[in-house]
């Protein structure tokens, strides 16, 4: 099994599999990102307004 999968892995260039990944993270840290920068703004506005 090792072999056979080894053999197909040498098609695959390298910086394709590795700029997907960059790719795929990168959309994940913008995401992430997004959502916390909402919940601080909605914390933030909810604690001003409070006061």
């Amino acid at each position: 099994m090792g072999i056979e999968n080894y053999n197909i892995e040498k098609y695959i260039p390298d910086d394709f599999l590795s700029t997907a990944w960059a790719v795929k993270h990168v959309n994940i840290k913008l995401a992430a990102g997004l959502i916390l920068l909402v919940l601080y703004t909605i914390i933030l506005t909810r604690w001003l307004g409070g006061l």
